[in-house]
């Protein structure tokens, strides 16, 4: 299978001249109009950068080793004359360079340093030292070691990537020792005791616990320090992490961060990189089929097994930046690509029938990670207040004395519990149905509050004083289930069973069942010409608000988001280019699309049908059905392009007014029939405000 693809990639290449030398860099970013890409550099920081020009380096020496192509030795060598010339003479390194061969040097992403791109640039240059010997190249890994162990990473994910390029260095010079010292630094950071879950994951620090998905490379680290020093303990601990996390972030989404709360989105291709290359490493060291059937299920992921059932991966090799709650960031810079290329690398050393199971498998379920945002709660009568800031969803509750809330329809099973927030010693009780559990929180993080059966509602009790952001439950039994040809599999992970990992030829977990459409009956109000359509039955978003009263046009992962501001909007009728239209910005005022039938009182004879609309977060096809005949249009996202109704601002989450043009656009579809009823049918980030009728000249 010709899984690897570079020709998106060297579109972003570019040779240009610096310190009087030519070199080649990549663009870091490649954004997609229509359907091509153009290369652009980060605003104030630079066009090229030694952290993605690194991984290229890496990413075509690893294609070479692989393939022995020597094309793509000659690619690495080509980008490595980057790097070369971006390293100071104490052997640290500046990160971003500008097309004109302007460096910049005093960037908090540029400065010279021995930071991430530091760290990237040492391993990329050691494993490139080691396929060429090139002289040149081999100094400038010298200079960087000697840089680098000076200051050494204080930061667990960043000392991973040092230990990594230490492997790759050993092959050329003796560094056994600090390869051994750096990984029982590494073994410090499993700082977690006593959770069933978070135990197996190192931590960034180690005061408190902090994770992400994008630094997440530990379990490679040990797997390449097992290889240079032999001990066992290393091997295993990659292992059983792989084992628990690849069904987990499966099941989950892969997910960006955890920190003072669980961070789901964007799913980034740098976080799915880093498990499909390590569990391969570790088949190709072990021979265990389970290793290579977990590295293909997490290659899965670019190929369509994920939450939105989209592709990540393109026909050129495009890395799509990121899959967000509702919609894909098909944007495909550097990094993304570059991850997803090394993710195609490694794929394609597993033997042909894992091959197909990350590039064709079907009917793909999920049973994992579910995250209650505080703010969906009923509080009932507690005395609650909303607080935005750094939290899920932008927004938390704070609460005084004792507080209730309370989650419906819930799924049933046994989950493990843990609770996001600011809290000093505060009592709290989870329970449902008559059996519940109690724990003490005291801090700001994500903590693990215990075991429980749920039976449909969920009640979080609280004493005291805090914040409270999130409600995080994670089944006991975690995994996904999909078809590979017509035959059904199932990977499972049993937290509380021996054998933890279960990979069975039967399917466990079924996908949700498709939605139905929704029908309304409504009504009609006739102003001249024109039938006002009433959606206030129909209206689920609140696009048009108040800081006092915020709304939430943008964010469908939670209860505040970006929104229009309502005293730029009256209620009632509004001419906008001769059509009238009914506005209702008070409360609930628009639609969220999906499959929505709206039945008129009686047949009417219609001229044309206007739409009043715009989408978040991007441009989406709209279809409307009406009696029959069948209508399309691109809405465009509510801050980019023409408008009709045009606003000079939009609130933010936080209530901050941001002073970019945004507004809504008329749509209309000429029918010149009788109709009786419309179906509307799209994504979900598009929002109808208003629908008016158009009757034919009496």
């Amino acid at each position: 299978m010709n899984l690897v693809k570079f020709d998106h990639l060297e579109k972003l290449s570019e040779w240009f001249n610096l310190k009087n030398s030519l070199v080649k860099g990549y663009w870091v970013y490649a954004e997609r109009f229509n359907s091509d890409y153009k290369p652009v550099g980060a605003i104030n920081e630079g066009d090229f950068c030694v952290d993605d020009v690194a991984r290229a380096v890496l990413v075509y020496t690893e294609a070479y080793r692989l393939t022995k192509n020597h094309e793509y030795l000659n690619r690495a060598k080509d980008a490595s004359s980057f790097l070369i010339q971006m390293q100071a003479e104490d052997g640290e390194f500046y990160n971003f360079a500008y097309r004109d061969g302007t460096i910049n040097m005093y960037g908090p992403t540029s400065y010279k340093s021995t930071s991430w791109w530091a760290l990237r640039a040492f391993w990329a240059l050691a494993a490139l030292a080691v396929e060429t010997g090139d002289e040149q190249i081999v100094e400038a890994a010298r200079r960087s070691h000697q840089a680098i162990s000076r200051k050494p990473p204080i930061f667990a994910d960043q000392l991973s990537v040092y230990i990594l390029g230490l492997c790759e260095y050993n092959k050329i010079r003796n560094v056994t020792d600090e390869i051994k010292e750096s990984v029982e630094l590494l073994l410090q950071f499993l700082i977690v005791e006593n959770d069933p879950i978070f135990g197996r994951f190192f931590s960034t620090q180690k005061g408190e616990f902090r994770w992400n998905g994008w630094g997440n490379r530990y379990a490679e680290a040990l797997i390449e320090s097992y290889k240079v020093l032999g001990e066992e303990k290393l091997l295993n601990i990659a292992t059983e992490s792989i084992e628990l996390q690849i069904p987990l972030f499966s099941s989950s989404g892969f997910i960006y961060n955890v920190g003072r709360y669980v961070k789901l989105i964007p799913e980034l291709s740098y976080a799915v990189e880093p498990l499909v290359v390590a569990a391969a490493k570790a088949y190709e060291l072990t021979k265990d089929e389970n290793m290579a059937f977990l590295s293909a299920l997490t290659a899965a992921w670019y190929f369509g097994a994920n939450r939105l059932n989209e592709r990540m991966y393109g026909p050129n090799g495009e890395g799509y930046d990121g899959l967000e709650y509702v919609h894909v960031n098909r944007n495909a810079g550097a990094e993304s690509t570059i991850c997803a290329i090394r993710s195609m690398i490694y794929l394609s050393s597993l033997p042909i029938f894992f091959q197909k199971l990350a590039t064709s498998m079907e009917s793909f379920a999920q049973k994992g990670m579910l995250v209650l945002e505080a703010e969906t709660a009923d509080p009932g009568i507690s005395p609650i207040s909303f607080v935005t800031g750094d939290y899920g969803a932008n927004v938390a509750c704070r609460f005084e004395s004792r507080t209730r809330l309370r989650w419906t329809d819930v799924p049933e099973g046994k989950y493990y519990v843990y609770v996001s927030g600011e809290f000093a010693k505060n009592r709290c009780t989870i329970s449902s149905g008559p059996k519940s559990i109690s724990t003490t929180l005291d801090g700001n993080g994500v903590f693990y509050a215990g075991q429980i059966e749920a039976v449909s509602n969920l009640r979080l009790s609280l004493e005291g004083s805090g914040v409270v952001d999130q409600l995080i439950l994670i089944p006991v039994v975690f995994g996904v289930s999909f078809e590979l040809e017509n035959q059904a599999w199932t990977v499972a992970y049993s937290v509380e069973e021996s054998k933890k990992l279960k990979i069975v030829p039967e399917r466990y977990f079924q996908r949700q069942a498709a939605k139905k459409e929704q029908v309304f009956n409504v009504q009609l109000e006739k102003i001249d010409r024109f039938l006002l359509v009433r959606l206030e039955e129909v209206f689920n978003n609140d696009g048009i608000a108040t800081p006092e009263m915020p709304g939430n046009f943008d964010n469908l992962g939670g209860a505040v988001g970006a929104y229009l501001p309502l005293e730029e909007l009256n209620e009632g009728v509004k001419v906008i280019n001769g059509i009238s239209f009914l506005l209702k910005p008070i409360g609930l005022d628009n639609f969220r699309v999906s499959d929505q039938k709206l039945i008129l009182p009686e047949p009417v004879r219609v001229k044309s049908v206007h739409l009043l609309a715009a989408s978040n977060h991007g441009d989406y096809e709209l279809t409307l059905m009406c009696d029959g005949d069948k209508f399309s249009v691109l809405v465009s996202d509510w801050c980019r392009g023409q408008k009709d109704l045009v606003l000079d601002f939009r609130y933010t989450a936080s209530g901050q007014k941001e002073f970019i043009k945004c507004g809504l656009k008329v749509h209309s579809f000429e029918l010149n029939k009788s109709i009786k009823e419309m179906l509307v049918s799209g994504n979900i980030n598009t929002h109808i405000f208003a629908i008016t009728l158009e009757l034919e000249n009496e």
